[in-house]
């Protein structure tokens, strides 16, 4: 795969990336320096998907996603509650909240951003902060939360 065709990463802007693996054949990318997980689609692509709303993408990402990201982020939650005991979390494109909900589960205060109209149910279902809005637009303070 050539480097090229990588997307930079979005939370740092490195080009040091890697193809991860295909979930449901869009393709993931790995940064390096940061290890955050992202696809490699154009942000006009995924802005068209994510700001869609209708019951259908809902169901569907509630069917195929929730289970997944359940069986995953429990492990991550698990090793990282037992090094930080309490904190504050804040997942950015926090889409079902899978993550936040079992923070939640272990007396963490948790946030979410995620500009797409489904991720508002998930919020609503879980009880944690969601900022309905991209992460620039968000304006949060920085140095305000303990794993990000």
């Amino acid at each position: 795969m050539k480097k090229d065709c990588l997307r930079p990463c979005p939370i740092c802007g490195t080009p040091r990336v890697k193809h991860e693996r295909i979930v449901y054949g869009y393709e993931l990318l790995k940064c390096e320096p940061c290890d955050f997980v992202y696809t490699n689609l154009e942000d006009k692509v995924l802005e068209e998907y994510n700001s869609a709303s209708d019951e259908d993408i809902v169901k569907s990402y509630s069917e195929r996603q929730t289970l997944i990201d359940d069986i995953w982020f429990r492990k991550i939650v698990k090793k990282l509650a037992n090094e930080i005991k309490i904190g504050k979390i804040l997942d950015v494109g926090c889409g079902n909240g899978i993550i936040l909900k079992h923070f939640l589960g272990k007396g963490w205060q948790s946030y979410g951003v995620d500009f797409s109209p489904w991720a508002k149910k998930f919020a609503q279902l879980y009880g944690y902060t969601l900022y309905s809005s991209t992460l620039e637009k968000a304006g949060l303070p920085s140095n305000n939360f303990d794993v990000v």
